[in-house]
């Protein structure tokens, strides 16, 4: 096809992405934000096992565990920026949080 045409003569890169709903909407339940050396996890309206996992800057999974509702991980010593990956289900949401 045209279009088809079109993108396989392209010089750039073309990236496509969507949101489905469901992930629009675990994004606006998941809260996550850090104090000093601790990261607090908040899924409001969730009554399904969640996986909470952190990384390190590096990419190293640091802590992981299930939750419902909300959890402190507080053994981050050292500064920096972490991932913090929030699943439910098939859904997931991560996000960065500076320690310092």
């Amino acid at each position: 096809t045209a279009l088809t045409n079109y993108f396989s003569q392209a010089s750039e890169e073309v990236i496509l992405t969507s949101t489905t709903s469901i992930e629009s909407s675990l994004a606006n339940k998941v809260k996550i934000y850090s104090s000093q050396n601790t990261v607090n996890i908040t899924i409001e309206n969730n009554n399904q096992d969640a996986l909470v996992t952190v990384f390190n800057s590096l990419g190293q999974a640091i802590e992981s565990r299930k939750i419902i509702t909300k959890t402190q991980i507080s053994n981050l010593t050292e500064s920096g920026i972490y991932l913090v990956s929030v699943q439910v289900g098939t859904d997931k949401v991560t996000r960065k949080v500076y320690i310092k």
